[in-house]
Parts: C-alpha cells; sequence; structure tokens
C-alpha cells in the first residue's frame, strides 16, 4: 500500500526504557506509568524534535464497539466494573452507583448506549487524556477523528455497524471518501488463526489477547 500510494513507510522496533529516559519522563510528569507503548514514546523522544515534528494519529476507537452490553439479568454495576478492569472494587462500584443513573438517561435522551459512554467518559476520559500528555515530551500529535460533533454522532449508532468482522460503519466512511483503499486487507496477518481471532474475538478475549502480545514484546 505505501509503495502504491507513494507513503514514505518505515517500520521500527523500540528497544526496551533506559534510565536516562526514565529520569526525564519522571521529572516531566507528576506520574509515569511503564507501558509497552512508552518505549515508543522514547522512540519518538531519541530520534525527532518536539519543535519541528507532529504526529497524526487515527483515535480508532471512535470507530467500533469497545464495550460490549451486559447480558440479560446481569448485575450493570459489577459488568462495568469488569469492563474497566477494576472487579470486586469498592469504591469503583460506588462511584459507578453515582455515575449511573445521570449517564443512563443522557444515554437515553441521545440514543447512545450506555456500554458506549462508560467507555468515552470513564476510560478514555482518563487513560486517553492521559496517554497523549505522555507523548508531549517527545512530539506534538494531531487527532483529526476528536472531535465532538463526530464522537456523538458515532456514539449513537447501532453497535451492529461498529462490531466484527465487518466493522460496518468504518467501511462506509472509507467506501465514501476513499474508495480505493478498500482493496487493501486491514491489519493483515501471516497466521490465518491469528486473524480470525482478532476480527471475531469478544472483547474480553481480546483484551486479554493483547495483555499477553504486550508482554511477550
Amino acid at each position: 500500500m505505501a509503495a502504491e500510494q507513494n507513503f514514505d513507510y518505515s517500520i521500527h522496533h523500540p528497544r526496551g526504557l533506559d534510565d536516562d529516559f526514565r529520569s526525564a519522563l519522571s521529572d516531566y510528569l507528576c506520574w509515569t506509568r511503564n507501558l509497552s507503548k512508552t518505549k515508543h514514546v522514547q522512540f519518538l523522544y531519541n530520534n525527532y524534535d518536539v519543535e519541528k515534528h507532529i504526529y497524526v494519529t487515527g483515535n480508532g476507537p471512535i470507530f467500533k464497539t469497545n464495550y460490549p452490553s451486559p447480558e440479560n439479568g446481569a448485575n450493570l454495576v459489577d459488568h462495568c466494573c469488569e469492563m474497566l478492569q477494576y472487579p470486586n472494587s469498592e469504591f469503583v462500584e460506588h462511584e459507578i452507583e453515582e455515575w449511573l443513573p445521570d449517564a443512563t438517561e443522557y444515554a437515553k435522551e441521545n440514543d447512545i448506549s450506555p456500554m458506549n459512554l462508560l467507555y468515552w467518559e470513564q476510560r478514555m476520559g482518563r487513560w486517553g487524556a492521559l496517554a497523549p500528555r505522555e507523548k508531549d515530551i517527545a512530539i506534538r500529535g494531531v487527532s483529526p477523528f476528536s472531535n465532538y460533533n463526530l464522537l456523538l454522532t458515532v456514539l449513537s449508532v447501532d453497535s451492529a455497524r461498529l462490531s466484527p468482522p465487518n466493522h460496518d460503519l468504518i467501511s462506509g466512511v472509507i467506501e465514501e471518501k476513499w474508495p480505493e483503499l478498500r482493496r487493501y486487507t486491514v491489519n493483515p496477518s501471516k497466521n490465518p488463526l491469528k486473524a480470525k481471532i482478532a476480527s471475531t474475538a469478544p472483547y474480553p478475549v481480546e483484551r486479554f489477547l493483547r495483555y499477553v502480545n504486550a508482554k511477550m514484546n
């Protein structure tokens, strides 16, 4: 795709974190995380000039179902805590109980799935805001999809159009805006089983596999 579309495309394999970068990041932020993606921040820090370069990120979660709805009869508070990866936390349970009434009413008024609202308010409001901040030490970024009107529009889309394996909504956007891209495979894998699991696995399975993959790499 890069060759045909004349993109300057390279693959980099960042090394593990070194002490100098850990120290610089700790001085820059009052609270830091040691995630697998932090080594990519280090790569940007060592190879790009924060005053001369920017990175563009796609913010892809806006076009997919991130948290599935609970099964019939399931406890909604417990389900929310599980999705946020805080099961059996009394503090998180209490906060979700406080959040749910207004959130449920807002979701109903705006035709939004409560689980999508949970993701964007509680997950992206925390992790999503912190990730760009961590990169600021290395490079400035822009996310074209971080648009309030676009977010509200996509939040109201039926979850069936955001779900694997077809991801109908984003496929429709590509068809409308750049149909030539449809002939390229999305996230191709040489392992057919891996590709099948990645495209159809339920969210908890996908999350676990991402965790394992991050630990292995």
